[in-house]
Protein backbone atom coordinates (compact mmCIF):
# COMPACT_ATOMS: atom_id res chain seq x y z
CA UNK A 1 0.00 0.00 0.00
CA UNK A 2 1.04 3.57 -0.62
CA UNK A 3 0.30 5.75 2.38
CA UNK A 4 -0.61 9.42 2.57
CA UNK A 5 1.36 11.85 4.74
CA UNK A 6 -1.23 11.05 7.44
CA UNK A 7 -0.45 7.31 7.11
CA UNK A 8 -3.82 6.63 5.49
CA UNK A 9 -4.03 3.90 2.84
CA UNK A 10 -4.21 5.52 -0.58
CA UNK A 11 -3.77 2.72 -3.13
CA UNK A 12 -2.28 -0.74 -3.53
CA UNK A 13 0.76 -1.41 -5.70
CA UNK A 14 0.94 -4.92 -7.22
CA UNK A 15 4.03 -6.95 -6.19
CA UNK A 16 5.50 -6.90 -9.71
CA UNK A 17 5.60 -3.07 -9.61
CA UNK A 18 6.88 -2.51 -6.08
CA UNK A 19 10.63 -2.85 -6.58
CA UNK A 20 10.79 0.03 -9.05
CA UNK A 21 7.81 2.08 -7.87
CA UNK A 22 8.69 5.77 -7.95
CA UNK A 23 7.79 7.93 -4.98
CA UNK A 24 8.64 11.66 -4.76
CA UNK A 25 10.98 11.07 -1.81
CA UNK A 26 13.05 8.56 -3.84
CA UNK A 27 16.37 9.98 -4.93
CA UNK A 28 17.37 7.04 -7.12
CA UNK A 29 15.94 3.80 -8.48
CA UNK A 30 18.55 1.30 -9.66
CA UNK A 31 17.67 -1.17 -12.42
CA UNK A 32 14.76 -1.45 -14.79
CA UNK A 33 12.29 1.21 -15.75
CA UNK A 34 10.57 2.83 -12.77
CA UNK A 35 6.80 2.57 -12.39
CA UNK A 36 5.35 6.06 -12.11
CA UNK A 37 1.82 7.27 -11.45
CA UNK A 38 0.30 10.50 -12.62
CA UNK A 39 -1.54 12.12 -9.75
CA UNK A 40 -3.11 14.78 -11.99
CA UNK A 41 -6.54 13.10 -11.91
CA UNK A 42 -5.91 10.85 -8.92
CA UNK A 43 -8.89 10.05 -6.71
CA UNK A 44 -9.11 7.92 -3.58
CA UNK A 45 -11.32 7.33 -0.58
CA UNK A 46 -15.00 7.95 -1.31
CA UNK A 47 -14.08 9.67 -4.59
CA UNK A 48 -12.60 6.53 -6.19
CA UNK A 49 -15.82 6.03 -8.18
CA UNK A 50 -14.89 9.14 -10.21
CA UNK A 51 -12.10 7.18 -11.92
CA UNK A 52 -14.60 5.15 -13.99
CA UNK A 53 -14.34 5.60 -17.72
CA UNK A 54 -16.90 4.19 -20.14
CA UNK A 55 -14.32 4.25 -22.94
CA UNK A 56 -13.30 0.77 -24.03
CA UNK A 57 -10.48 0.71 -26.51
Amino acid sequence: WVLSTNNELMFWVPPDNRAAFYLPQNTLIIGGEPTQCSYKHFVHGNNWVKCYSHYMG
